[in-house]
Parts: C-alpha cells; sequence; structure tokens
C-alpha cells in the first residue's frame, strides 16, 4: 500500500478527523504497515503524517474516491 493510498484509507475511515488520522497514520508507519522509503528531512512519524496530510488537502488527492 503507498503512503497516499494509506493516507486515503484513514481519511475516509475517520472521515477527515485531523487527529484520529495523524494518530492512525504515525502508528501504521511504526508498525510496518506502510513504509517511507526515505527520511531525508529527519522527520519523525507524527511530523511526516501531518505533512502528508496537508499536501493531500491542498493537491485534493486525499479525497479521491470518496463519496459524500
Amino acid at each position: 500500500m503507498t503512503q497516499r493510498d494509506f493516507m486515503r484509507s484513514l481519511y475516509r475511515k475517520y472521515r477527515g478527523n485531523e487527529t484520529l488520522i495523524m494518530n492512525a497514520y504515525a502508528s501504521g508507519e511504526r508498525e510496518g504497515v506502510v513504509q517511507r522509503r526515505s527520511n531525508r528531512y529527519g522527520l519523525t512519524a507524527e511530523e511526516y503524517a501531518k505533512a502528508l496530510h496537508r499536501d493531500g488537502i491542498q493537491k485534493g488527492w486525499i479525497a479521491e474516491g470518496v463519496r459524500n
């Protein structure tokens, strides 16, 4: 599963609740459910989850396939 796919699944599961999404993503990364290919900037799992979520919101990919 890609990072974006995992983030999208959490976005759907938690209906956009940012706190729940961040916690679940960080836990998933620590448990090996989803992996980063590099950590060039030395971000923690929580920091990376926040950055990925922000990117998804700004670029619109996070809500792909989500029905209202």
